[in-house]
């Protein structure tokens, strides 16, 4: 019976846990967060985490190649630590840029499927599911990258964009 409890007691607050998860992860409509790095227009706030914030650079966004798989896209990701460990986060008046990646995206517009390469291979970003650990910062960057080049979100809907203009 003790066990039966601990069960039940232990599947709520992991569903509590996901439910949480799934309603504060999506930080482009996340209003702890501005939409430009430092009121820069050229760096777009797209996920955080851990006490790192996560900004597209505009101006790095680059068609690389359009295969019959899809288009393939490539970004520079910046990843800026953020002051304090609840809300409001706040950049610190001078970013400290933790790291700085080039992105590679496969965008299947057919088959509404998104990838981005990982070691030399390509992998799945599927919406909503991919965890922290399996590339859900490169699923919001990625939205990011698409609404810049087509003007309209590939698994987000375009009213998650509205502080972007192109």
């Amino acid at each position: 019976m003790l066990k039966k409890i601990f069960l039940l007691v232990l599947t709520a607050m992991i569903i509590l846990a996901f439910l949480l998860a799934i309603c504060s992860s999506n930080a482009l409509a996340n209003s702890k967060y501005t939409p430009f790095l430092n009121g820069d227009p050229d760096y777009i706030h797209c996920a955080a985490h851990l006490g790192i914030s996560y900004y597209v650079v505009r101006d790095s966004v680059e068609i690389e190649s359009y295969t019959p798989a899809g288009t393939i896209i490539s970004v520079d990701l910046l990843h800026v630590e953020v002051k304090g460990q609840s809300p409001p986060f706040e950049v610190h008046e001078e970013p400290i840029i933790t790291r700085t990646e080039t992105v590679y995206y496969l965008f299947d517009q057919e088959n509404e499927k998104m990838y981005y390469l990982d070691n030399d291979e390509w992998r799945f970003l599927q919406p909503g599911v991919s965890s922290w650990a399996h590339g859900r910062k490169y699923v919001y960057a990625g939205d990011v990258v698409f609404y810049l080049i087509y003007g309209e979100g590939f698994y987000l809907s375009e009213d998650q964009f509205e502080d972007i203009d192109n």
